[in-house]
């Protein structure tokens, strides 16, 4: 699942930051009628109708600096009102929904080594269903993400950024396999990471084509 609210990515669960614990909990307002003795209350809807939106997201950071700091201020950075996007589905059957003008109910978090955690809460009106895709811009060049797809029988895959940091980054990276695929696993060139890009070795040939190298570079 993708979630997007404004101009920032929540959970993208292709890059390990997918969200869990979602909820939406659907309400509306209604008058209610208490007659003399009657066996039941009587009540009439008057619409209004909403939702609370909830999901939690664990992000993986390299340090433990950087993952209190991003605690203490993701929900400073986030806009108090912005259209929440939520990618349903796979990318063979997926669609993108709208939540338009969503406002920020509560973003508990806490930090937990280089792992902190977010309870996102929204409140939502009516869902847009097939939206066009958000044009999401990063904020700044601090981080860059992607998944790559691996060709069959590869031992190795390089990766070049869209843009070059101003730095050398620090790579992580991890293998996503098809279903029913074989196990595998990658380790960092340590002396190909460049601002550029960096390159992964795998742990054996790919066995096939479905396998993909998911990809996260912080300066």
């Amino acid at each position: 699942m993708k979630l997007r609210y404004g101009n920032f990515e929540l959970a993208n669960s292709a890059l390990l930051e997918g969200a869990y614990g979602f909820t939406l909990n659907g309400q509306q307002i209604n008058d209610r009628f208490d007659l003399y003795r009657a066996d039941y209350a009587k009540f009439s809807p008057r619409g209004n109708r909403s939702y609370t939106l909830g999901f939690s997201v664990r992000p993986q950071k390299d340090t433990l600096r950087a993952s209190a700091r991003h605690a203490l201020e993701q929900f400073k950075n986030l806009p108090q009102q912005a259209d929440l996007y939520m990618y349903i589905g796979d990318d063979a059957d997926g669609e993108w929904v709208r939540f338009a003008d969503a406002v920020i109910d509560s973003v508990p978090a806490f930090f937990q080594g280089a792992s902190p955690g977010f309870q996102y809460n929204f409140c939502v009106g009516q869902p847009l269903f097939d939206e066009s895709q958000p044009d999401v811009t990063p904020p700044d060049d601090d981080i860059k993400r992607g998944l790559a797809a691996i060709t069959s029988g590869a031992e190795t895959i390089a990766v070049v950024f869209s843009t070059p940091f101003s730095g050398t980054p620090i790579v992580t990276a991890t293998v996503q396999i098809p279903d029913s695929g074989d196990y595998m696993t990658c380790q960092i060139l340590d002396s190909t990471v460049s601002a550029a890009g960096f390159t992964a070795r795998l742990n054996g040939p790919t066995p096939g084509v479905g396998y993909k190298l998911s990809w996260m570079a912080i300066l």
